[in-house]
């Protein structure tokens, strides 16, 4: 398969879509070379890619009746933290925020335990258990405010468990 290279603003102009089949381009065109690694029955592991573990926790959160936005904002979820920058080179944050407004990005930020700058070295993320006792104190404080993320990320560690299993 030939990836072809698009510009931010020719993916956005590219068709008239609603906002979850565009979020679904949107996160195969920004996690396109990223892949998830999978333990089959004989120990080996394969590269799956990302975008099957996006497609698992948009289907929990079909389930679990979410809205539209939280639809959009399960698929692109991991963008931030994943992809700081966008295949031609714009800050995904602005790109997440253009292409589907203020609600839709402050769901995505909420599920990120960390968010690295477009265009600076990713560095080291820190400890995973430290980071992740941080995001859950995150997710406490957001809760009372804004619920909404809070759906997307049950859905994610659901989805983390049943590909860990």
């Amino acid at each position: 398969m030939v990836r072809t290279q698009m510009t931010t603003s020719e993916f956005l102009d590219r068709v008239e879509l609603t906002d979850v089949p565009r979020a679904f381009m949107a996160a195969q065109w920004l996690h396109a070379q990223q892949t998830r690694k999978q333990e089959k029955a004989d120990s080996e592991n394969v590269a799956v890619p990302y975008l099957t573990h996006l497609i698992d926790v948009l289907g929990l959160m079909l389930q679990g009746g979410a809205t539209p936005a939280q639809q959009v904002a399960g698929l692109l979820h991991d963008a931030l933290e994943d992809q700081p920058c966008t295949p031609d080179g714009h800050p995904t944050i602005d790109f997440i925020r253009d292409a589907f407004g203020d609600e839709v990005l402050a769901m995505v930020e909420n599920c990120s335990d960390v968010i690295p700058v477009c265009g600076q070295p990713k560095g080291e993320k820190g400890p995973w258990p430290e980071r992740k006792k941080a995001h859950i104190r995150h997710i406490d404080a957001q809760a009372t405010q804004n619920a909404d993320f809070l759906l997307i990320t049950l859905c994610d560690k659901r989805s983390e468990e049943h590909t860990s299993e």
